[in-house]
């Protein structure tokens, strides 16, 4: 039964079927200068920049050319039509000409600081042919008096995008993969399906709840492992922990600039699924748009500062091969030049992308330091005991001696000022320690227990 689920997801592919048409439009009837049933009150492209078509209309005799030269958009909207909360509208429709078009909903919405607006991601167009484009769109709330548009932009008189054969019909939600919600090729990487409602599912990787009841709750999702395969899913409603398979409903949003799942519908879990491998990358890879909501581990990562409010950057040693380490679901304090494996899954926020680690075991002091010269220091005896002396061989003059308990604090420093054993009277009581040791031939680490 355990596997059941995500097979049957799997199965179930890209279909979309269609409903009750709320709207159509060919636009055959004009009158004065406007297509009927268009130039809704939203509509502020101008009466002017609406062109009746009468060349090369996909269908009939007429046709609507949309001229917007400029790069800030321009809405073309419907009158008044009624929309239901969670329902999903599709939209299908015919365009060529060149620029850039997205379909859009004015509902009234005023909760979720897009000014009552939602909108697809933009189709950049470049043809003399008509091509048919399908989106969906979700209402937000219940209006009789929502308007559905075109929104566009970078389209002139000499070559307009061109609309025709507009249908607007109920649908349900498209069955679609994570990696096909986060793979995108837009400079700004948003998604495909951006402002639609689907159907989805994976396994959850990592789970955080906010500070105060105001912040987000919610968990990343997972399909496989690798590249554009995980994402975050905003949900107050529903409990997961790590390794449950889940199928939802739930529609795609860009929130400031991250791609992610909100308004959770229809949830399904199995529990005690195998969580995705971690991606193994540099912390330069962290910062790709593909890595967003995967998880992911850095390897030898060197804490170079602090930035406050649980906010670290480590980095791999290349020029500019830095990233952030965060507290979204598990708090850390580390110690300034000490290196870290640090696995977590990727967040964007504050225009940044981010590592969020999920537990204690997610951070750990590395020892697999590149550059050192291990096989040239000995440190013994290794299990040692609280009180017996540590002798490291091997030492060269004006080496520094760190020696750190296991969350990366710093217990002792000491420079080495002569040659041969170096001596360590240990008050150390017992647990696991590192002795981390640097010199002009690298930096090296060593792990030592205390019994």
């Amino acid at each position: 039964m355990k596997k059941i689920l995500l097979l049957a997801f799997a199965a179930l592919g890209t279909s979309v079927s269609f409903g009750q048409t709320v709207f159509s439009s060919n636009f055959e009837a004009w009158s004065g200068g406007v297509p009927t049933g268009w130039n809704g009150a939203k509509s502020n492209i101008g009466t002017a920049n609406i062109i009746q078509d009468a060349t090369t209309p996909h269908q009939g005799t007429y046709a609507a050319g949309l001229v917007n030269c400029t790069s800030t958009h321009k809405r073309f909207s419907t009158q008044a039509i009624a929309v239901t909360e969670g329902q999903v509208y599709q939209i299908r429709y015919f365009v060529k000409g060149q620029g850039d078009i997205r379909i859009g909903l004015f509902d009234n919405d005023l909760s979720n600081t897009d000014f009552g607006y939602t909108y697809g991601s933009y189709q950049t167009i470049n043809s003399t042919s008509y091509t048919q484009y399908t989106a969906n769109i979700t209402a937000d709330t219940t209006n009789s008096n929502a308007e559905f548009l075109f929104s566009v932009r970078n389209t002139c008189s000499t070559n307009p995008l061109t609309v025709d054969s507009v249908v607007i019909s109920l649908s349900s939600a498209p069955t679609v993969s994570i990696y096909d919600i986060q793979y995108t090729t837009n400079t700004n990487g948003s998604s495909n399906y951006n402002a639609q409602t689907v159907v989805t599912g994976g396994i959850v990787t990592a789970v955080y709840t906010g500070f105060n009841a105001s912040d987000s709750t919610g968990y990343f999702i997972q399909s496989g492992s690798g590249a554009w395969k995980g994402i975050n899913v905003y949900d107050r409603n529903n409990s997961v922990v790590v390794g449950d398979s889940v199928v939802l409903t739930a529609k795609v949003v860009e929130t400031f600039s991250n791609t992610d799942l909100s308004s959770v519908s229809s949830f399904t879990k199995v529990s005690g699924q195998t969580v995705p491998s971690p991606v193994n990358v540099s912390t330069a890879a962290v910062n790709a748009e593909q890595y967003e909501g995967v998880l992911v581990k850095v390897t030898n990562a060197e804490c170079k500062r602090k930035t406050g409010f649980g906010e670290w950057i480590v980095t791999n040693g290349g020029a500019g091969d830095t990233t952030m380490v965060d507290d979204k679901a598990y708090y850390f304090v580390p110690t300034v030049g000490t290196r870290y494996d640090v696995t977590g899954v990727v967040f964007f926020s504050y225009n940044r992308f981010r590592i969020e680690p999920r537990m204690a075991s997610d951070i750990a002091i590395s020892t697999g330091i590149r550059e050192a010269s291990s096989r040239e220091i000995t440190v013994y005896p290794n299990p040692t005991h609280a009180g017996e002396v540590i002798k490291i061989d091997g030492l060269s003059s004006g080496a520094q001696v760190n020696i750190l308990d296991v969350t990366g604090k710093l217990i002792s420093s000491d420079l080495h000022t002569g040659n041969g054993t170096y001596s360590i009277s240990s008050k150390l009581k017992s647990g696991l320690y590192f002795v981390q040791i640097t010199s002009e031939s690298g930096k090296s680490v060593s792990r030592i227990v205390v019994q």
